[in-house]
């Protein structure tokens, strides 16, 4: 995840965080399959390869309280749009359904609607005037909606380094 960011402090314990975030990971496999042959010594073996990658571009808001001078506790909602793209390549993914059409795409991209859900502890230390350097550990719950069918749910967790300046 990258981020930009503007920060406002509330009072002298709370702070709100508007966010621009791009979110993106690719998950990619291979494997050997069997495409012809009847027994073992005759099969013909042939390479699957499958790539999922996904881009989301969103807003967040954020809101933080501050234990002391270095630690907060904080949360927030972000809205997401992006896409998802389908490459998969290989005998295997040549499934087709009853009427005949084919099911899984050689390389497709689908849109992504999606929302996320987020709590976590941050860690912030000045090193000039209106610059911090912060790090921060989130859990985050995320719901994304496409127009393959299913939707998609997430959550783990999320880490962050990063310098911000206060205006």
């Amino acid at each position: 995840m990258l981020y930009l960011g503007a920060r406002k402090e509330i009072n002298d314990k709370w702070t709100e965080e508007l966010r621009y975030e791009y979110i993106f990971g690719t998950v990619e496999g291979e494997a050997e399959a069997v495409i012809a042959g009847n027994t073992p010594a005759d099969f013909v073996w042939q390479k699957q390869e499958a790539k999922i990658d996904v881009k989301l571009h969103g807003i967040t808001a954020l809101a933080d309280y501050q234990f002391n001078d270095r630690w907060t506790v904080g949360g927030g909602i972000g809205f997401y749009k992006g896409t998802k793209n389908k490459d998969f390549e290989g005998a295997i993914f040549q499934a087709i359904n009853a009427s005949g059409a084919k099911v899984t795409p050689d390389d497709k991209d689908f849109d992504l609607d999606a929302v996320s859900y987020r709590l976590g502890v941050g860690y912030e230390k000045p090193f000039a005037e209106n610059w911090d350097f912060n790090a921060n550990l989130d859990y985050l719950y995320m719901e994304i909606d496409d127009e393959d069918d299913g939707n998609i749910y997430s959550n783990g967790f999320s880490y962050g380094v990063g310098v911000t300046y206060s205006f």
